[in-house]
């Protein structure tokens, strides 16, 4: 015995690999509704976010993973959220400027628009335990501040908390 171990996965665990895929798009100054109008667009970067809470930050700082823009650029991030265990869930977005968060194809947070760091809680959602598709987006339009953090509320939990790393996997 020279105390190696030995663990099973599954193919689903294996191909899972750690943060969400980022795709960063440009956007013209001032454009109307800049996240409904992302589809046939060709994004300018591509990163690996390994969390959505960036606090408040001063614009000229940036956005982590986002090269050489710090005003008016979307970001569309993608991959999967693992729910620890099945209920009631609510998601919460504060974000500068706006930002929208779907799981499996349902809004739970919506903070669209321009505006200054603010906060949207959204519904209370049954969820069941395990992994479920994630799309958060969001866009920074005029300069003075960045900054988006998605929170969750777990089940029989009375606070919004700061979501994991080990929550987020890419596609």
């Amino acid at each position: 015995d020279y105390g190696t171990q030995v663990t099973c996965s599954t193919q689903q665990e294996i191909a899972r690999r750690s943060g969400l895929n980022a795709s960063v798009y440009q956007l013209a100054a001032w454009e109307p509704n800049p996240l409904q109008n992302l589809c046939g667009r060709i994004p300018v970067q591509h990163f690996i976010a390994s969390n959505l809470e960036v606090g408040v930050r001063y614009y000229t700082h940036g956005f982590p993973g986002v090269v050489g823009l710090n005003q008016w650029f979307a970001i569309v991030f993608d991959g999967t959220i693992y729910l620890p265990e099945s209920g009631i869930y609510r998601f919460s977005l504060n974000s500068d400027d706006g930002s929208i968060a779907m799981i499996d194809g349902i809004t739970v947070s919506n903070m669209d628009g321009v505006h200054h760091m603010s906060k949207n809680e959204g519904p209370n959602i049954y969820f069941s335990a395990g992994y479920h598709r994630l799309n958060v987006r969001y866009f920074q339009g005029p300069r003075w501040e960045i900054g988006l953090q998605f929170r969750w509320k777990l089940p029989c939990q009375n606070a919004f908390t700061v979501i994991p790393n080990s929550a987020y996997f890419e596609e």
